[in-house]
């Protein structure tokens, strides 16, 4: 009712939640369609259970999660927009050791630390080993530092000789991806925009149909589907 009645002039309140990996990644493609003029926005940051949890009880409007919370949000009723997928790779910090081996494989990396999350960045859920998808059960690895947030991870691989299994949407400019010969799994999530429909048309389905619409327009969100 609120969204239908409340004048377009007004400022609203957007809040966002979501893992910080996928709210980082998202913005620049959701800020281009939210007028600073209309909206007030709010992010945030936490595990994709918690902003599920948000969406239900009206304290976010959108949340940005991965197909893990698909359960949560069918039965709620809720609707999703898919924003594109993200691969998780093998990397390392641009000075590293490792990228002077001209094709590397698994024996080359097996007393490399690694750096790996205490629960998975998106969930929060503790998975495996390593809580990052790599499969441990096959290829063990030297894990020597485990982060309890994905920032203290990125600063750990980027300061330290340390590999990392990462979605590729956290690859910037200080990071290489690194190919091995001999290691072809792969590891991906679906990222989704997930909102509560409404039978009004006031502003939070006119920004849904805005960013919708742009996303029948131009490439997926992600590097490589």
């Amino acid at each position: 009712m609120l969204s239908e009645f409340i004048s377009t002039q007004a400022k609203h309140s957007l809040n966002i939640a979501g893992p910080s990996v996928l709210l980082d990644h998202v913005l620049d493609k959701l800020l281009p369609h939210i007028s600073t003029a209309q909206f007030e926005v709010n992010l945030q940051a936490v595990f994709e259970g918690d902003a599920i949890n948000k969406l239900k009880s009206g304290a976010a409007h959108l949340a940005i999660v991965t197909d893990d919370a698909l359960p949560d949000w069918q039965s709620a009723g809720f609707h999703a927009l898919p924003l594109g997928v993200t691969t998780f790779e093998l990397v390392a910090a641009t000075d590293h050791p490792i990228h002077q081996i001209k094709t590397p494989t698994l024996a080359d990396i097996n007393n490399t630390f690694f750096a790996c999350p205490s629960s998975s960045s998106f969930c929060g859920i503790v998975r495996g080993v390593g809580s990052d998808g790599w499969p441990d059960h096959i290829h063990p690895r030297n894990i020597a530092f485990r982060c309890d947030n994905f920032a203290s991870l990125l600063s750990v691989i980027k300061k330290h000789p340390a590999l990392a299994y990462l979605p590729d949407i956290a690859i910037d400019e200080q990071l290489n991806v690194i190919k091995l010969s001999d290691f072809a799994a792969r590891n991906q999530e679906r990222i989704n925009l997930v909102y509560k429909p409404s039978f009004s048309t006031g502003w939070l389905n006119q920004l849904i149909d805005r960013i919708s619409a742009s996303h029948t327009q131009t490439p997926s969100l992600n590097k490589s589907l």
